[in-house]
């Protein structure tokens, strides 16, 4: 927003852009879900998450916004909300979304979509390296669990990658013969 004052003498301008979001620590009793969120997770995943958050903390914030009670509505982190409800955390930390347009209902169920569709996807030679690096450490039995993998099918897709990545770097004998096993 520019303002100008018109007053010759002076000119202020305010080139400030309005800030629409705020960072808080809020109760977590206070927080409460939206009935349309789409997005679900089965007991292994939403145990995982559980424990990851048991673990390192809630250390992704929730998005909210305000109602006129008082309390606020999760466009994002149901889940982590939930998992932070059974830990018994009293407050969680928010996005909370404050300008007005954020009161639009369409707005608020378009975005709750948006957030639970719109993702990253692993680069699969910066995952084989990790994964190396990380298996040398831990052991390759532990790697699903300890990578946050819930879907095994999902975890074999990434280790084909480790393999298809392993296989660039040998000779070739040896990396068609690692094709043929997969």
């Amino acid at each position: 927003m520019r303002r100008k004052k018109r007053d010759s003498a002076a000119v202020v301008e305010d080139d400030k852009p309005k800030r629409s979001i705020e960072f808080r620590w809020l109760p977590i009793d206070l927080l409460v879900p939206n009935d349309w969120n789409p997005n679900t997770q089965d007991d292994i995943t939403f145990n995982m998450l559980q424990d990851e958050i048991a673990t390192v903390g809630l250390i992704d914030p929730l998005e909210v916004v305000p109602l006129e009670n008082g309390q606020y509505l999760i466009l994002a982190g149901e889940h982590r909300w939930r998992a932070a409800k059974n830990l018994n955390y009293e407050e969680a930390p928010c996005v909370l979304l404050t300008d007005e347009r954020w009161q639009e209902a369409d707005l608020q169920k378009f975005v709750t979509v948006r957030l639970n569709v719109i993702h990253g996807k692993m680069d699969p030679d910066k995952f084989v390296a990790l994964y190396n690096e990380m298996t040398a450490k831990y052991g390759a039995e532990s790697m699903q669990r300890l990578m946050g993998y819930a879907d095994t099918q999902q975890f074999q897709k990434m280790l084909g990658w480790v393999k298809k990545g392993l296989a660039k770097s040998l000779p070739k004998e040896m990396s068609k013969e690692i094709e043929e096993r997969t």
